[in-house]
């Protein structure tokens, strides 16, 4: 077993079908709160939000906004796809 990233090293622990369930569950639950308004989560989203905030947690800014400025390296132009 190689685990010489952080990724590889995220991805062992978080196995794909943890994503999926907390998807799963989150329709599940909105469609329980609002039958008329689903939120269709998707897995890509989950992981993306718990990027976010592993990046947050990680990365001290002094101002939220910060961290979706291009000047500290955040391109929003740019298309951050699902690996």
């Amino acid at each position: 077993m190689e685990l010489s990233t952080p990724y590889q090293f995220f991805r062992y622990f978080s196995p794909m079908n943890y994503f999926q369930r907390i998807a799963d569950e989150s329709n599940l639950y909105s469609i329980q709160k609002n039958i008329s308004k689903p939120a269709n989560i998707r897995t890509g989203d989950i992981k993306k939000y718990i990027g976010i905030c592993i990046y947050m947690s990680v990365i001290n800014m002094s101002n939220i906004r910060r961290y979706w400025s291009e000047h500290y390296g955040f391109d929003k132009n740019k298309n951050y796809n699902e690996r």
